[in-house]
């Protein structure tokens, strides 16, 4: 005003005058027409509308029909009474009754025909889409003209945000008006679109204009947030308690992260996911809580990278603790209540705990190892214990939430285990924690722990195929002891899964057959890498390692599988005997193909011998155990 007064005196001031006094239209006069117009249009919609079809009344056929009875009985009475018999009575003739619309259908009024389908769509675009986008032009020239003023100096500081507080304000107000009308979902945009303007005044009164401190602005933006979960528990709204989550975890981004102390932002991020979890799950909204949980995380990690200092262990492993039981808790509650847990809650579960273990690795590896190993098997205790309370208050009801805690307590158990071993001695661990899940599934007749038991001893097999161990000694190392118990393992839950006949799955009996053949291929991959070994440390004149090596290995191969087919004989197991044969092929084209034309004249003499004289002893052996086996079906 003062810029305007300066330019022309008393013909300015009147012009601010005018100015104010259409800002004051815009402001007030435009959104009150517009929403005057809405409820006009509501109402001729209303007025215009249809109204229901009345109940179709007795045809005339029928009507004629219950007449001639009730004659035709009055006079058969009569003809009784006075012993004069009845007159013969001609067919009654009715004209056909105009037919009848379908049902749910309403028959057009004479003169009006049914509006097209292109009229109706007109109709919406012209008394629905035009008023919408007419009020958010109102709107939008309302802001292009306070965003003019500023520019201007038309009001100071104070004025500024006194206007927009004010504006805010009021499309909050108008919002219930509009909800009342009828108007649900342009009620919570215009909901929305005020605490937009709320949010950003009162950044502005901190970052742009200085007015207040960092903490008042975030008092002022928290409060804002509160508005939006006051107005979404009122209105039963999911959709303004999702805009409240958008808004209050979009607060720290409008405030510069250096004003923000990480002490305020942690508490901060727990206020708000406490207080917007504790709605949605009273409301029935758990859908909110996956996103909540991903909000957070993000800002933590994100914080992590950024700003994480050692010094900073204790307060960051408490707010990760304290994130871990916030998230947690509503659901053990909801499924102490219920004795099952939705899918959204469940899911909410199982990330939670991912991303703590996650969180107490990054935060306690490998200063603290004994510390975090602690903790998980304290975490996968709890989890354990929470599934026996369920069961033991719910029973079979519980076998949901049962099965999935201890499958948690199961993931907490194989996480604790590489926190205390290494290399080898993680993969016996994890041999020997395998075979007691399968145990436990054939125990319990559950193949979803038997299942669990099998991918265990898959990531084993994996291990044990990649990683390559160093040895020292002949045998006597921790790299064979781990293919020996890994062996062990996979003979120990094959028995197991052959032997379940309650609630086998189809694919069970062909995974125990593998398991067996995984036992001699596994057995013969650990021998074979210590006579490998064990070559290559001779120190004997004369020798080549290399040669002498691949000899080594044909030897050993032959060996085995005339091992694998005498077991075979004694067993009776077709199996056996078919894996000694596949062996047996493998070796005789090695030895054909490679030793044949890379050995030298001495190992490749030895090779040829001993495959010779086993494969002999072999076709022997297979001869005399047909004859006999031939003999003893004759006797019987």
């Amino acid at each position: 005003m003062t810029r305007l007064a300066e330019r022309g005196g008393a013909e300015g001031a009147i012009n601010a005058t005018l100015l104010i006094a259409l800002f004051l239209l815009l402001l007030v006069g435009l959104p009150a027409l517009a929403v005057w117009a809405s409820a006009r249009i509501r109402r001729l919609e209303i007025a215009r509308s249809p109204e229901p079809p009345l109940p179709a009344a007795p045809t005339l056929q029928r009507l004629a029909e219950l007449e001639n009875r009730i004659s035709f009985l009055e006079e058969r009475i009569a003809s009784l009474e006075s012993g004069v018999p009845m007159a013969q009575r001609p067919p009654v003739r009715v004209a056909p009754a105009p037919a009848q619309p379908p049902a749910g259908e309403t028959a057009p009024l004479p003169g009006i025909a049914p509006a097209p389908a292109g009229s109706q769509f007109e109709k919406v675009v012209t008394e629905r889409w035009l008023i919408y986008i007419g009020i958010f032009a109102v709107l939008f020239a309302t802001a292009f003209f306070i965003q003019y003023s500023f520019q201007e100096s038309w009001l100071g500081m104070w004025g500024r945000v006194g206007v927009g507080l004010l504006f805010g304000a009021a499309l909050v107000a108008w919002s219930g008006p509009l909800l009342r009308r009828g108007y649900g979902y342009f009620s919570e945009v215009i909901a929305g679109l005020g605490a937009a303007v709320l949010y950003y005044t009162v950044r502005g009164s901190w970052h742009a204009y200085a007015l207040v401190g960092i903490a008042p602005a975030l008092a002022g933006m928290t409060a804002v947030t509160g508005v939006l979960v006051a107005l979404a528990i009122r209105r039963k709204s999911p959709r303004l308690i999702f805009l409240a989550f958008v808004g209050g975890f979009l607060t720290p981004l409008l405030l510069p992260s250096a004003a923000l102390r990480d002490t305020l932002l942690f508490v901060y991020l727990l206020a708000i996911a406490a207080a917007l979890l504790f709605v949605s799950t009273a409301r029935k909204w758990l859908w909110l809580g996956p996103f909540l949980l991903l909000a957070l995380e993000t800002y933590f990690w994100t914080w992590f990278a950024l700003s994480y200092r050692s010094e900073f262990l204790e307060a960051t492993l408490l707010y990760a603790t304290a994130a871990f039981l916030l998230f947690s808790a509503p659901s053990f509650f909801a499924a102490r209540r219920s004795g099952h847990l939705a899918g959204s809650l469940a899911s909410v579960v199982l990330l939670n705990l991912l991303a703590y273990l996650v969180a107490l690795r990054e935060l306690l590896w490998p200063g603290q190892r004994w510390l975090l190993a602690v903790a998980i098997l304290l975490v996968g205790a709890a989890h354990l214990s929470e599934r026996q309370t369920l069961v033991r208050r719910f029973g079979t009801e519980a076998r949901s939430v049962g099965r999935l805690l201890s499958a948690l307590a199961l993931v907490c158990l194989s996480a604790a285990i590489p926190v205390l071993a290494e290399g080898s001695w993680l993969t016996m661990a994890w041999s020997l924690e395998a075979a007691g899940v399968v145990w436990l599934g054939a125990r319990l007749a559950s193949w979803r722990l038997r299942l669990g038991g099998l991918l265990l001893l898959s990531i084993v097999a994996i291990r044990l195929l990649v990683l390559r161990a160093p040895a020292a000694h002949f045998l006597w190392n921790a790299r064979f002891v781990a293919f020996a118990i890994a062996a062990a393992c996979f003979a120990l839950a094959a028995a197991w899964m052959a032997r379940q006949t309650k609630g086998a799955a189809p694919y069970e009996h062909t995974v125990s057959i593998m398991l067996l053949v995984a036992v001699s291929g596994y057995a013969l991959i650990g021998l074979s890498l210590e006579v490998w070994d064990l070559f290559a440390r001779l120190r004997v004149a004369g020798i080549e390692h290399g040669p002498a090596q691949q000899m080594a290995l044909s030897v050993l191969w032959t060996v085995f599988a005339g091992g694998l087919a005498l077991a075979g004989m004694v067993k009776k197991s077709a199996l056996l005997r078919w894996q000694a044969l596949g062996l047996f092929a493998l070796v005789v084209g090695k030895v054909f193909l490679y030793d044949l034309s890379s050995l030298e004249r001495f190992y490749r003499i030895l090779s040829f011998l001993v495959l010779g004289i086993l494969l002999l002893a072999v076709s022997f052996l297979y001869k005399r155990h047909t004859a006999q086996k031939t003999r003893k079906e004759q006797t019987e």
